[in-house]
């Protein structure tokens, strides 16, 4: 997992789907404007990666090439029902558009369905989200490569926001099953709170325990505390 998104995409693009062919076409896989997941949030990294790309070309420092990309949306929620509708995206792409590489699917569920045909295809997927631990399966996804925020950034920013209000005690609560926050957000978060001498108390659930989650969170906000809630 590894943050700079749109640093990413330009080495992605280039040493990833460079080919045979002097015209390049990338794949995008997005959810609809409704969801957080939509291509608003990562379409200007790519734009940015796009025209370096294109700046190196001119330069010579890359052989010449055109690169372009097709936009292709999912649904509005990252759910499970959108499983068929990111294959079929996938498959619509892949066939008749010729793409040679996908970037996206940021939801963790519909991220499955296109890591998968792509491995089967041999062909690079870039997502800009999925931290699901279902992900981290290599043998099965061996094409696929994730990027995530930069939780020490967000958790000095936090710290900040706490300092300005004097706020000194806090709840993080998170599902079990995502791992990347539990091994990399959580920690971060932690010892930015410490180094502030702000209190956090870490509390983890399953994704089916929705009752117990919302009891713990009405008594921890009952208690003073701010939640953090780190649920997908």
């Amino acid at each position: 997992m590894l943050p700079n998104f749109n640093s990413l995409v330009l080495c992605y693009i280039y040493t990833q789907v460079i080919c045979s062919c002097t015209e390049v076409k990338v794949g995008l896989l997005f959810n609809r404007p409704e969801s957080v997941f939509d291509y608003t949030h990562f379409e200007p990294a790519i734009n940015i990666a796009l025209t370096e790309v294109r700046k190196r070309v001119e330069v010579g420092s890359y052989l010449n090439l055109t690169i372009s990309y097709i936009l292709k949306e999912t649904t509005a929620a990252c759910e499970s029902i959108g499983l068929n509708i990111a294959a079929g995206r996938t498959v619509e792409l892949y066939l008749q558009n010729d793409v040679v590489a996908f970037i996206g699917v940021p939801c963790n569920y519909h991220a499955t369905s296109t890591a998968d045909l792509a491995s089967y295809w041999n062909l690079p997927v870039l997502t800009g989200a999925g931290v699901s631990s279902a992900l981290e399966d290599k043998m099965r996804y061996r094409t696929l490569t994730r990027t995530a925020y930069k939780s020490v950034v967000i958790a000095k920013f936090l710290s900040r926001v706490f300092g300005f209000f004097k706020w000194r005690r806090c709840a993080i609560i998170g599902e079990k099953a995502l791992s990347y926050h539990n091994q990399v957000t959580v920690p971060d978060l932690l010892n930015t709170f410490h180094g502030s001498a702000i209190i956090a108390d870490v509390f983890n659930f399953d994704e089916c325990d929705k009752t117990k989650l919302l009891v713990k969170i009405l008594k921890e906000k009952q208690r003073g505390k701010m939640i953090f809630a780190m649920c997908i």
